[in-house]
């Protein structure tokens, strides 16, 4: 595929430049929008934030708004329905999917040539969203949230997990991404680059981080934003241990991953 000529950009120390334009979108890149970028959000119990999601999504004038309803019992879907847009198609599931199964059904539905990823319990601004498409549209095949620390409170797993993250990275000698992954949202894929790692293991994300990275893919961190509002759900200590703890199991797959692609290499 084409994002796979002269990648990695690692050997020579640096990552990809992904210059950053968060002050206005311009009228080229809503052109460009609307012709190759897909915005996928996922939508559990978000009544709260999801019509300033939507708003702000449909300010980058994709191509098309995808959500993943799952497991949702408030008003968020009836809120989504109440909104109109030129390409807005809406997956409903009674139930819960699990905590990234909807990446994967969102990539293998969407049309476009890119597809940014979003979480309907975070407001963030669309200047602040236009610069993940803008370096897919450039020259990188992953445009990743830049993360310098994990923004949960101290403890065993967390620390584990900044670990987990900093190790896979190095194993590629992917040091300047730091703790940065595929984990954390917003980011920004070439769609032929998540056909590449495999739609169905989008939802794993350190596994998909993983292949992308023993692929060679062109992986670049943008820049660091901050979360408008980020409303926390009943139990969210709780649902933030689970997390941590799913989060590491995702990681041990991954690792599990390039070991055995290191065994047929060197047999």
């Amino acid at each position: 595929m084409g994002g796979r000529g002269g990648a990695n950009t690692k050997r020579n120390g640096h990552e990809p430049a992904i210059r950053n334009n968060k002050k206005r979108i311009t009228s080229s890149q809503k052109i460009e929008n609307r012709t190759r970028l897909s915005v996928i959000i996922s939508v559990q119990q978000d009544e709260a934030t999801i019509k300033r999601v939507l708003q702000q999504a449909k300010r980058l004038y994709p191509k098309e708004i995808l959500f993943v309803v799952n497991g949702c019992h408030d008003r968020s879907l009836d809120i989504i329905l109440n909104h109109s847009f030129y390409s807005m198609t809406t997956y409903v599931y009674p139930f819960p999917l699990g905590q990234d199964m909807w990446r994967a059904i969102g990539a293998q539905e969407a049309t476009g040539d890119v597809l940014l990823f979003l979480c309907g319990d975070k407001v963030i601004r669309a200047e602040e969203l236009q610069p993940f498409a803008s370096a897919c549209y450039r020259d990188v095949d992953v445009a990743l949230r830049k993360t310098n620390k994990i923004p949960l409170s101290e403890t065993r797993e967390i620390s584990t997990l900044v670990l987990a993250r900093r190790y896979l990275n190095s194993l590629f000698d992917r040091h300047e991404l730091g703790v940065s992954s595929m984990n954390d949202l917003p980011f920004a894929i070439k769609q032929p680059a998540a056909a590449t790692i495999g739609f169905h293991h989008l939802h794993i994300p350190p596994l998909a981080h993983a292949i992308a990275l023993e692929q060679e893919l062109r992986i670049g961190n943008s820049h660091s934003i901050i979360d408008e509002i980020h409303v926390g759900k009943s139990s969210a200590g709780l649902n933030r241990r689970k997390q941590s703890l799913t989060s590491l199991g995702d990681y041990l797959e991954a690792f599990s991953y390039i070991k055995e692609k290191s065994l047929k290499k060197r047999t």
